[in-house]
């Protein structure tokens, strides 16, 4: 797999999990990572925020917050901001 077919993926579709691409192009997901965070250095790519929280200053230790699998998603000129969840954790 290159590089640019990376980026191919993503215009392709939805945001999508580094599981999800490694599994469908057989790749091993840590050379997979390393391709996408070209991209996102390079401005094409983001990582969509995924923590499910990031409303109050105990969103990094909160026990409500579940981590979910890293995803990332083409930008573009109309993507705008990632939408976050607001915190629901009551502190």
């Amino acid at each position: 797999m290159h590089l640019r077919e990376v980026l191919e993926i993503f215009e392709k579709g939805d945001a999508l999990s580094l599981s999800q691409i490694a599994q469908q192009w057989g790749i091993e997901q840590s050379a997979l990572e390393g391709m996408i965070l070209f991209w996102v250095r390079k401005g094409k790519l983001r990582e969509i925020t995924t923590s499910g929280c990031s409303g109050c200053s105990a969103h990094k230790g909160c026990p409500v917050v579940v981590t979910l699998p890293r995803r990332f998603e083409l930008v573009t000129e109309t993507s705008g901001e990632p939408t976050v969840p607001a915190c629901t954790c009551s502190r």
